[in-house]
């Protein structure tokens, strides 16, 4: 499900996306333009300005949906700490860089 943080939106890796709690079955790649503009609509109407997505996500994919709008497409986030080392800094690494994401979001 998209989750909205402030003016900023999270699209997980999944086949369904949802824009303001409202699911969309999609599947992950190919044609879907009536949800494509239902989250250009939300992302107008919210004013948002980021878009999270994680590293499975294809960022093409992202970037399609999204076309010429003025959000930024380009934070990866990686909740589940696939791209960390297991350890006893694991936690402390993933919450570290969702925060870094959404900092560098909010700074442009």
């Amino acid at each position: 499900m998209a989750t909205t943080w402030g003016r900023r939106l999270y699209f997980p890796p999944s086949s369904t996306r949802t824009v303001d709690h409202r699911p969309f079955a999609v599947p992950r790649e190919g044609p879907y333009q009536a949800p494509d503009r239902e989250a250009q609509r939300q992302v107008e109407a919210l004013d948002i300005d980021c878009v999270f997505s994680e590293p499975q996500y294809n960022p093409e994919l992202v970037r399609s949906v999204f076309g010429d709008m003025p959000v930024d497409t380009s934070v990866v986030s990686d909740p589940l700490g696939v791209e960390h080392a297991p350890g006893p800094d694991l936690c402390a690494g993933v919450i570290r860089e969702l925060a870094q994401g959404v900092a560098r979001c909010a700074e442009e």
